[in-house]
């Protein structure tokens, strides 16, 4: 199966695999927007950031969700996120006030390599590629899935790469791998891509779908990354608009932003191929019954806490 999970590689956003697009040619319409990326974005005094950290944008707690029996997912044990290479002193301090005892990088070799997390003393990394097998995501394939983007595709794209959340293998071994963590965890975990919306919003689908979280609930979730990386995105496309005024904006800002129909490409490909999400879950990523359990023990509360 072709994977077009090399787009991940940027983390739909301007920041990553500069390493490949750097090789592009002045003429090629990726240039101005590498040109961009090597330009660091500190958050502006004005911005909507997180509430808990000043230069994550999209960092933010996972649970708070009602489930459809009633319950509660916690709080204060499971956090998602955006980058993480440009925290502050005293983000990484936050961090720590929060009890966060791991950091899960879902990223790929080269956006660690360009973009390395910073990461608070005492904390342990934990590096979980989930494009690591996805078909085509080096070398040229930058080139081609950049020209894509230019040409008005990108969404297109970004539906086939949530259907190889659930396809490709180290999608499948990196989610497994990332919630048998969370269920058998003992301090709070954050988990994180470059964006923080796509490969960490598929992890998010999953684990509130096996607390038992109702899909519209999941999605409104997923969905809240467009408020969260908003500003971020906003200078982001300035810059691209400065360095190259004929880039047709809305092409970029297709794949920085996300839509439901992104994330339902996941969910119906779980849905023909297994059935259910407990199913994908065993066949697919192999959690047995124990795990899935300790997930809920872990994570449900009878009461909002």
């Amino acid at each position: 199966m072709k994977s077009t999970m090399v787009i991940l590689r940027s983390g739909l956003t301007l920041g990553l695999a500069l390493g490949g697009w750097s090789q592009l040619s002045a003429a090629e319409v990726a240039k101005p927007l590498v040109q961009a990326a090597l330009v660091a974005q500190p958050a502006t005094a004005g911005e909507a950031k997180s509430a808990l950290l000043s230069n994550a944008a999209n960092f933010r707690d996972a649970g708070g969700h009602r489930t459809e029996n009633g319950q509660w997912v916690k709080t204060g044990i499971l956090y998602r996120s955006d980058q993480l290479d440009r925290l502050s002193d005293d983000d990484l301090g936050r961090m720590l006030a929060l009890n966060v005892g791991t950091i899960v990088d879902l990223r790929t070799q080269s956006e660690r390599s360009h973009e390395p997390d910073r990461v608070p003393a005492g904390v342990t990394h934990m590096v979980l590629d989930v494009a690591k097998d996805a078909e085509g995501s080096i070398g040229g394939d930058m080139r081609s899935a950049m020209a894509k983007i230019a040409a008005g595709e990108g969404a297109k794209m970004l539906i086939e790469a949530n259907r190889d959340f659930v396809n490709v293998a180290s999608a499948r071994h990196s989610y497994a791998e990332l919630i048998k963590k969370v269920a058998y965890g003992d301090d709070a975990l954050v988990y994180h891509c470059t964006a923080g919306k796509d490969r960490t919003g598929w992890a998010s689908a999953v684990i509130l779908s096996l607390l038992g979280v109702s899909r519209a609930e999941i999605v409104k979730d997923y969905m809240a990354s467009n408020q969260y990386l908003a500003e971020k995105n906003k200078r982001t496309l300035a810059m691209v608009k400065a360095a190259n005024p004929t880039f047709v904006a809305q092409h970029l800002e297709d794949v920085m932003t996300v839509r439901p129909e992104f994330i339902e490409a996941a969910f119906h490909e779980v849905g023909v191929q297994f059935g259910s999400m407990e199913n994908y879950a065993q066949n697919a990523l192999g959690l047995d019954a124990a795990t899935i359990q300790q997930l809920k023990n872990r994570l449900l509360s009878d009461q909002q806490v």
